[in-house]
């Protein structure tokens, strides 16, 4: 299988709103976070990340299957916001493609953070494998949900 990334254009937000909805479901259930959720998130939200911030689609035999964002926080500081994956698509390695791709297209920058949810330890082994640490801060959402972040500093 060929992964492809691209930069999003205003016209796939409608897609990628729709795989992201299909990403999100399962934690919606598990959090019963009615608020954060990324199923609740507008497309009108997500055009104004495409139009200005880093938003990347990933794409499979010519077909969207998820997306990347990220942007800076300031110097030599980036945030990766969001990946998700087509539920059909997961454990397939494109995870951490996407991840390898986004950090590769900031080589400036000195250190990557990210949170994810404290119950979904799958995410937490993936991003320590990838060299992300647990910083100590944790933020609790609701009763169900609690983030919990992570950093990365990157080699010079």
């Amino acid at each position: 299988m060929k992964i492809k990334f691209k930069k999003a254009a205003l016209t796939d937000g409608a897609k990628l709103l729709e795989i992201q909805k299909k990403s999100f479901q399962e934690a919606l259930e598990l959090y019963k976070d009615y608020d954060t959720n990324p199923m609740f998130e507008k497309l009108e939200k997500i055009q104004y990340k495409i139009e200005n911030h880093n938003y990347y689609k990933i794409i499979s035999d010519g077909k969207i299957i998820g997306g990347i964002h990220a942007y800076s926080k300031g110097a030599f500081q980036y945030y990766i916001n969001r990946l998700f994956i087509h539920p059909d698509y997961e454990n397939l390695g494109i995870g951490k493609k996407a991840m390898v791709f986004i950090e590769n297209q900031f080589p400036d920058a000195r250190i990557w953070t990210l949170e994810t949810p404290h119950k979904s330890l799958k995410n937490h082994y993936f991003y320590e494998n990838l060299g992300y640490i647990r910083t100590g801060q944790v933020e609790e959402i609701n009763e169900n949900l609690k983030l919990i972040y992570f950093k990365k500093e990157m080699k010079i």
